[in-house]
């Protein structure tokens, strides 16, 4: 299945800001079937107070920590298809 989703925001620019969440977030929580009250403040805006946005570095998988495997494959010309 394929979705399109519009919504046209003339004095945004391109990005991934608040105005554009704020239109997805119904769309997604009515196709997901997801809770949409609970993102919404007691006025029925849709909020993201509370939320934490991590860092880059913080949801990588891989790190100096936890090393990436050696039979990892790190190109697609590298696959054996």
């Amino acid at each position: 299945m394929f979705i399109i989703f519009y919504v046209h925001l003339p004095n945004d620019k391109h990005g991934c800001e608040l105005s554009k969440r704020k239109a997805v977030y119904p769309f997604l929580a009515k196709h997901l079937k997801l809770n949409l009250k609970a993102i919404q403040d007691e006025n029925g805006e849709i909020t993201e107070e509370g939320i934490t946005i991590e860092s880059y570095e913080q949801m990588k998988v891989f790190s100096a920590k936890n090393k990436l495997p050696g039979y990892a494959v790190l190109k697609n010309e590298d696959v054996k298809w």
